[in-house]
């Protein structure tokens, strides 16, 4: 069976900056894997172009074993690639239910269909456990409801690739806890990569790829990582406590 995402020898390069430099990785069916890495390692960069906000310099992209070109993040919406931003991507005073169905409206007899929307929200807040009221403005929201929110406009779309970009760089520790539950959860049956400069954030995933300078430089699971004497060496120095 192809892997469900396949980026294969990837570069991007900007004036004077190699920001991914022959990058590889698959992700198959049910697997979560991790990116780590410092900012501006490259990881988020790799995303952007899984994702259609930009387009690799060099390099292929596979989804299901089939060459593509992710041109918009419309485009990749359409082939089932969903992404929540670290910085959300809502409009403050919309609703909720707004921001979930927007650019995705189901219509009857011409009419904006709240009906259906509503109960196709819900039946993936019930089955994923994301309590939100719809009918709340997002600036009445917490940062983890607000969390909520972007999952939920993702899966509404049918995502089955989902892009997890520094989820828990805004929690607390309480909150942090709660979220590695939910995206235990959502990770069933799809096919889930989690970007993270937090070694011990990574920990849901099942196998993890430490980029640093826009290169692979380590992969391999969460534990064996962790018994990698040295590995971080000179890295997060101030950080320690977050990855240890």
């Amino acid at each position: 069976m192809a892997a469900a995402v396949e980026m294969l020898n990837i570069s991007k390069f900007y004036p004077g900056v190699v920001a991914t430099d022959h990058v590889s990785f698959s992700v198959d069916e049910g697997q979560v894997l991790g990116l780590i890495g410092e900012n501006g390692a490259g990881k988020s960069t790799m995303m952007n172009m899984l994702y259609g906000m930009t387009e690799p310099d060099i390099g292929t992209i596979k989804l299901f074993g089939k060459e593509v070109r992710i041109q918009s993040p419309t485009m990749a919406i359409k082939m089932g690639i969903g992404m929540v931003h670290q910085h959300f991507m809502l409009m403050p005073n919309l609703s909720v239910l707004q921001n979930i169905i927007l650019g995705n409206t189901p219509t009857r007899k011409g009419l904006i269909d709240v009906k259906t929307a509503k109960e196709k929200i819900n039946e993936i807040m019930k089955k994923y456990d994301l309590p939100v009221n719809l009918d709340e403005k997002i600036y009445q929201l917490s940062v983890g409801e607000k969390q909520r929110v972007e999952i939920i406009k993702a899966l509404y779309r049918n995502a089955r690739i989902l892009i997890l970009d520094e989820p828990t760089a805004a929690l607390d520790p309480a909150a942090e806890s709660a979220v590695y539950e939910m995206y235990q959860k959502i990770s069933e049956g799809k096919f889930t990569i989690y970007i993270t400069h937090r070694l011990g954030a990574a920990r849901l995933a099942d196998e993890i790829l430490v980029i640093a300078d826009g290169k692979v430089c380590e992969c391999g699971s969460h534990e064996s990582l962790m018994e990698k004497e040295g590995l971080y060496a000179g890295m997060y120095e101030s950080q320690k406590a977050w990855y240890e």
